[in-house]
């Protein structure tokens, strides 16, 4: 009986087999999951543009029924006074009664104005209790709604108690762009939220003669016109600005809408401010505020302190408009010379309006933290430009309570004519 013999080729491994085909299992395994992902990946990849463009929509949307009520305010307003509210108000002369020698006085912004025409009226109410009554000519403080360390001995009722975005302080969602990557308030304790939506108190001249634009400013700045129109009420105000009267919420001047003869419709009253500004120099990232109502001691305005020692107290937000020192518009050196710089008007301190002065989302204006091209600046930046987060423009209101998107490749002779009420030419939006 013969025996069959195998070879040691022949023999099956059996301990190298599990181990191949495990090893070619998780291989197998990787390669599927990662041609899963891949395939998953490309569609997800092709949707992240959809969706960010969707809810960008969104946002832009909610903007616009911002606006809507803002203006319905603005109407109601007209409709209750017979007039807009003043751009800013001014706090008081220096003799007003009630006030003490040197005391900072701030008076408030068109914020405060509609307040019970955007059904904050008991808000309105609280703050009025908090100012000095009695007198014959009551001085508005908006300081000792904005700093809570500002009491007087004399005055307990003017104490706000702690900062916080409660009560005083907060409206929501009505006064900022969804859109806005700005921060809400000027830091996280308070103690008031900052506007990222700006009142029109007018343009400057339409005119490249006119010494409103300046050798240092952006180039191609100068608005070109075959119809010029010279401001017959300018001033300079702070940080180098030009400050008019020429459109609807202008400083220290109640505007009616008959007095809007270019028509409602063609004249824009409220506008975006709604992004960060960035240096005239490409090589530096630092951002900036770009936002009416943004004010830090370190960059900002204080006033100084009274005779009687009275406390300094910081400015900005919404609440704020215009200190005493402001004098009503005044007429302009010579407004039949284009080339005339402005008038003997001065204002110190404005907050939450604009005079247009720069093309539409001009954002590379800044030269540093405090100051930029003319009237530029991060604090009281009163003719920084009308710039918003939105791609292609900006949302803006009309005065006959319309809301529209307007590019920002808009000519910037036309966007004065759109911020002007009285130019003499009707610009269709």
């Amino acid at each position: 009986m013969s025996q069959s013999s195998h070879s040691p080729d022949s023999t099956p491994d059996s301990s190298v087999q599990p181990a191949e085909a495990s090893g070619r299992w998780i291989v197998n395994l990787t390669t599927h999951l990662a041609l899963v992902f891949f395939c998953l990946g490309i569609p997800i990849a092709l949707l992240l543009p959809a969706v960010q463009a969707a809810r960008e929509a969104a946002r832009r949307s909610q903007c616009h029924g911002n606006h809507k009520g803002l203006v319905l305010a603005l109407h109601n307003y007209h409709d209750t006074h017979k007039m807009l509210p003043m751009g800013v108000q001014i706090a008081g002369g220096p003799n007003a009664p009630g006030r003490h020698a040197g005391e900072p006085m701030l008076g408030p912004s068109w914020w405060y104005a509609i307040l019970p025409f955007l059904e904050y009226g008991v808000m309105f109410d609280r703050i009025q209790e908090t100012q000095q009554s009695g007198h014959a000519a009551p001085v508005f403080n908006a300081h000792q709604l904005k700093d809570h360390q500002v009491r007087y001995q004399d005055k307990p009722h003017l104490y706000m108690g702690e900062p916080s975005p409660g009560f005083f302080y907060w409206v929501p969602g009505v006064m900022r762009c969804p859109s806005s990557p700005l921060p809400v308030l000027e830091t996280k304790a308070g103690p008031i939220e900052l506007p990222t939506y700006v009142g029109i108190s007018g343009g400057t001249d339409i005119s490249h003669l006119s010494a409103d634009y300046v050798a240092d400013g952006p180039p191609n700045g100068a608005p070109i016109s075959a119809e010029f129109y010279v401001n017959q009420n300018k001033g300079s105000g702070p940080r180098g600005s030009i400050v008019t009267s020429s459109g609807m919420l202008p400083p220290a001047q109640h505007v009616t809408f008959s007095e809007c003869t270019d028509g409602l419709s063609n004249t824009l009253i409220i506008a975006e401010q709604s992004d960060w500004l960035r240096d005239v120099n490409p090589r530096v990232r630092t951002r900036y505020h770009g936002d009416p109502g943004w004010n830090q001691a370190q960059y900002g305005w204080q006033p100084s302190v009274g005779a009687g020692g009275l406390p300094t107290a910081s400015a900005g937000g919404w609440i704020s408009g215009t200190e005493d020192a402001v004098n009503p518009v005044g007429p302009a050196a010579d407004i039949t010379d284009h080339s005339s710089a402005p008038g003997d008007w001065v204002a110190r301190s404005l907050f939450n309006i604009t005079t247009v002065r720069y093309p539409l989302n001009l954002k590379r204006v800044m030269k540093g933290p405090g100051a930029g091209y003319p009237g530029c600046a991060q604090v009281m930046g009163h003719n920084n430009p009308l710039q918003s987060p939105h791609s292609g423009g900006i949302v803006a209101s009309y005065a006959d309570g319309s809301i529209g998107f307007i590019a920002d490749t808009t000519d910037f002779a036309i966007v004065l004519r759109l911020v002007i009420r009285d130019d003499g030419s009707s610009v269709e939006p």
